[in-house]
């Protein structure tokens, strides 16, 4: 899997923030700005059990239509309050790490930190993170003590093949 440039990352959270700010709020009906402005904020987790919450009815306030079925909700939803805060300062400031950084009175690790919490939060990989399972320093060191063993002479390619399977193997990184 490709990793998201941080270009790629402003441009589709623009595209869902421009799709927010064209929705037409000014509605043909008496008080239908106050009915939006007084609308609670959207639940996304479960208050009894903390599990994710779908969507399963959309209603028209102005034709009082109702939609009822199970929807997809964008993936910038599913993001903490503190994560949709964090990307409406990125977006405001055109992705500029250093923009954010005094903007938040943050350092630039923190920004970067949050930064990944959301890439991950939004399931794309982050470069830079370990794999599961990395190989431990002392396996890694004993294997290649065997091959320069092999290499010098030291050892016979069957005593260097045995050596080596009985350690356990280095994953590349």
């Amino acid at each position: 899997m490709a990793y998201p440039t941080g270009a790629e990352i402003c441009a589709r959270i623009k595209e869902f923030t421009s799709v927010i700010k064209n929705i037409d709020l000014s509605l043909d009906i008496p008080n239908s700005k106050v009915i939006i402005r007084d609308m609670r904020p959207l639940l996304l987790k479960c208050p009894s059990c903390d599990g994710a919450l779908t969507v399963a009815r959309l209603e028209c306030p102005r034709c009082e239509i109702a939609i009822d079925g199970e929807f997809a909700m964008p993936a910038l939803l599913r993001l903490s309050p503190a994560q949709i805060d964090f990307v409406e300062v990125f977006v405001k400031n055109r992705g500029s790490i250093r923009d954010v950084e005094r903007e938040l009175g943050v350092s630039y690790p923190t920004v970067r930190g949050r930064l990944d919490d959301v890439i991950r939060a939004l399931g794309y990989p982050v470069k830079g993170d370990a794999p599961d399972e990395a190989p431990s320093d002392d396996s890694a060191a004993s294997r290649r003590a065997v091959l320069a063993d092999l290499k010098s002479g030291r050892l016979s390619p069957e005593e260097a093949l045995a050596k080596l399977n009985e350690t356990p193997p280095a994953k590349n990184r």
